[in-house]
């Protein structure tokens, strides 16, 4: 066996330990590592709560006033959307809660390890179609699978299921998926945001290798 073939041999491996496996928190070692730093990269992190209805991305995020949050043009008190804080924490967040970034990343580890609606969706579907004998499975790399946690963490379980995208990989039609995943750049209002098309720019590359 050739050193070339047996580094192969190494890495086909490794990937098969994360690659199906049965809990998130089973996840150890660089894949974990990259879907926390991924995710603390692309996810918006507010110290303080907002209403998410009127402010969507980053951008707004910053630049909002904190103590207006809540109110309209008139300054009417004016709930419209769900109070999040951190990245993207939405359980029980109450007006005028603050949130370090360590808190916020304590809270993401927790919900991507324990949240049945978080990354162990995407080990559930795999395993499923490891259960019906899909090939495909075993080309999945170690970026595709952050890329995938990301794209349901962002957009929700439901919608990444049901889509054209998640198809494409079930199929191993990489190619594919990699010009799909560009088109989930739009917020809840439909307006497409120059930080969504980053990420998902970003995340379409992991399935061109």
């Amino acid at each position: 066996m050739s050193m070339k073939h047996l580094i192969r041999q190494i890495i086909k491996e490794e990937l098969a330990l994360f690659v199906v496996p049965k809990r998130v928190s089973e996840i150890k070692g660089t894949t974990w590592t990259k879907i926390l730093n991924h995710l603390d990269k692309w996810e918006c992190f507010s110290p303080v709560a907002y209403d998410d209805h009127y402010f969507n991305g980053c951008d707004n995020i910053k630049a909002f006033d904190h103590t207006k949050y809540r109110k309209d043009e008139d300054g009417n008190q004016s709930p419209g959307g769900t109070l999040t804080i951190g990245y993207g924490h939405t359980q029980d967040v109450n007006e005028g809660d603050t949130m370090t970034k360590a808190e916020a990343l304590k809270h993401l580890k927790t919900f991507l390890k324990t949240d049945p609606s978080g990354a162990d969706a995407i080990t559930d579907i795999m395993s499923k179609w490891s259960s019906e004998g899909n090939k495909s499975i075993t080309s999945i790399t170690e970026d595709m699978f952050v890329s995938m946690v990301s794209l349901a963490y962002n957009a929700g379980r439901s919608p990444v299921w049901t889509s054209d995208w998640i198809q494409d990989v079930k199929k191993g039609k990489f190619s594919d998926a990699s010009t799909k995943i560009k088109s989930w750049r739009t917020d809840v209002n439909g307006k497409s945001k120059e930080g969504l098309i980053n990420r998902r720019e970003d995340e379409s590359q992991s399935f061109n290798n």
